[in-house]
């Protein structure tokens, strides 16, 4: 996940929130099964793989989605439309009615082989 670094902290766990809900919905097999505790208590799965939240500048968020897009890498974003969005259908109305270049992300998530998304995105720094 990367996020625009000059996000206030709460927008920027949100954003990753609702960045790692969509990745989930698209990779349901990246979260393991139900786990069970030595008291026996059993706690639902978690994801299995590192999910690293790096910031980069928000200039360069629309450059990376595209890139990942070029190398075929799946990558969902998580627009300024979105985030303001009263509901999901004046999100839907709002993206409908902004042109692609025009659009303001907050974050996006890159998945694919660790090689290729490491390659966009290995040097970006974590998001403190």
């Amino acid at each position: 996940i990367v996020l625009d670094g000059g996000l206030p902290g709460g927008v920027a766990a949100n954003a990753a929130a609702v960045l790692s809900l969509s990745v989930g919905r698209a990779f349901p097999e990246i979260v393991g099964p139900a786990v069970t505790d030595g008291d026996g208590d059993e706690h639902p799965g978690i994801t299995q793989l590192p999910i690293p939240v790096l910031r980069a500048a928000p200039e360069a968020l629309p450059e990376l989605r595209r890139k990942a897009a070029e190398r075929g890498l799946y990558c969902v974003g998580f627009t300024h439309t979105a985030r303001t969005a009263r509901s999901y259908d004046a999100y839907t109305q709002r993206m409908a009615a902004t042109a692609n270049d025009n659009l303001c992300f907050v974050g996006i998530a890159i998945v694919g082989e660790r090689s290729a998304v490491d390659g966009l995105c290995g040097a970006l720094p974590m998001l403190r």
